[in-house]
C-alpha cells in the first residue's frame, strides 16, 4: 500500500470531519496513512480500502486524532474496531 492509496479515502474522511477545504489534505492524508500503518502493525493484514470496516476504522482514527477538540470516544471506538478486525479471519492474509 502506498501513500497514494490513502488519497482514495480523503473524500470520505473529509466528509466525516465536516471539512470542505483542501488546506488540510496533507494532514488528513498523514492521519489516514498512520491509521493504516497502525492496523497493519496490529495484525490486520488485508486492508481493502473499499471494505466498509476498513473505511470506518480509518474514519474513527482520524476523528479521534484530528484537531484539538476531539471526543475521546472516537479513539476508543477505533481501538474496538481494530480489535475486531485483528481477530476476524477475513483480515488475515
Amino acid at each position: 500500500m502506498t501513500t497514494s492509496d490513502g488519497m482514495l479515502l480523503i473524500p470520505d474522511v473529509k466528509l466525516a470531519l465536516r471539512i470542505k477545504s483542501t488546506a488540510y489534505d496533507a494532514e488528513i492524508l498523514q492521519l489516514i496513512d498512520t491509521s493504516l500503518s497502525d492496523l497493519r502493525a496490529s495484525g490486520v493484514e488485508v486492508l481493502d480500502l473499499s471494505d466498509p470496516l476498513v473505511k470506518r476504522a480509518v474514519i474513527l482514527y482520524c476523528k479521534g486524532n484530528y484537531g484539538y477538540d476531539v471526543a475521546p470516544h472516537y479513539k476508543q471506538d477505533y481501538e474496538n474496531m481494530k480489535r475486531l478486525m485483528t481477530l476476524a479471519g477475513e483480515y488475515k492474509a
